[in-house]
């Protein structure tokens, strides 16, 4: 969908795993049915989750047919991110996918304690998955529908493996739509890092923040809808809180330079819904199901006028 007006703002969506692509998906369908079109907006950044949703969204596709897919998957064991990868590599049965993430949650904790950088994460990262690349970014682009040319709109963020850095792609990477959204979905340790074009080998750019908002900065100020999968009441002192303190300082950075930041963050009745294990595919259509709700309920605020049609 082009877009007619110069600057109609940007939207970031969150990592998140299996569950953050259906509770986001269903989010983005509720808001449509209300009239809020998000393909819209001017600038549409993806981390890991949110770059699968945002690569479909920036693409133009109807989110309503992505959210009723996955609504109608109850039981289906394909819903899993395991699902077709397992056919593919033992590694990937979802008790082993379920159990590396347990570890890289460990890991991820014992290094915000210890000062671990995101290179040290990136060299786990490079040894620790048993999947082969080629198999887990095909696999990724089959299961998804992940193909054609890279939007103009989409920004998809990643981490290089050898130095730390946030590495943003875009139209102008010279690097495949798919093999972007796979690299930004390569989680350290359970799924392979990605190889770029110039030879960097690229993983999840959620190691550095879940939504990765600041990267609209060199952006025009504008509206800013920045969805967020965590759950606000996690508890001081863990993991997920620190990661819900980074977005914050974030939406703060947004607001000095000039955005209007919108936060929308999944809520206690959200997360009900989807449990507490995001690799969990089964809870796929109950995610898809609570996001669209709450899409719907979120298009009735004065805040979603920038994208409403």
């Amino acid at each position: 969908m082009q877009n007619p007006d110069p600057n109609r703002g940007a939207i970031v969506l969150a990592g998140g795993g299996e569950l953050g692509i259906a509770w986001q998906s269903g989010l983005v369908a509720g808001l449509l049915e209300e009239g809020v079109d998000l393909r819209s907006a001017t600038t549409i950044v993806g981390t890991s989750a949110g770059s699968v949703v945002g690569s479909r969204l920036a693409g133009g596709v109807d989110m309503r047919e992505v959210a009723d897919h996955l609504a109608a998957r109850e039981g289906d064991s394909a819903a899993t991110a395991a699902g077709p990868l397992e056919a593919q590599h033992p590694a990937a049965t979802p008790e082993a996918l379920a159990a590396a993430f347990g570890r890289l949650l460990e890991r991820f904790a014992a290094g915000e304690a210890e000062g671990q950088s995101s290179a040290e994460l990136g060299a786990f990262a490079l040894t620790a998955s048993e999947i082969p690349e080629e198999v887990f970014r095909d696999t990724l682009a089959a299961r998804l529908r992940i193909d054609g040319d890279f939007p103009a709109s989409l920004r998809v963020a990643t981490i290089d493996t050898a130095s730390g850095d946030l590495v943003v792609l875009d139209h102008a990477s010279e690097m495949p739509l798919a093999h972007a959204v796979a690299a930004s979905c390569s989680i350290p340790g359970i799924f392979p890092p990605i190889t770029s074009p110039d030879g960097r080998r690229l993983m999840d750019g959620g190691v550095r923040s879940v939504t990765n908002a600041d990267v609209i900065l060199d952006t025009d100020p504008g509206p800013a809808l920045i969805v967020d999968t965590l759950f606000e009441g996690a508890p001081e002192g863990t993991l997920f809180h620190t990661w819900l303190r980074r977005t914050e300082r974030e939406i703060a950075q947004l607001h000095e330079a000039g955005f209007e930041p919108i936060l929308i963050r999944a809520s206690t009745e959200d997360h009900m819904a989807m449990g507490f294990n995001p690799m969990d595919g089964s809870k796929a259509p109950a995610a898809c199901e609570a996001g669209r709700a709450r899409g719907r309920r979120e298009a009735a605020s004065a805040a979603s006028d920038p994208w409403r049609t």
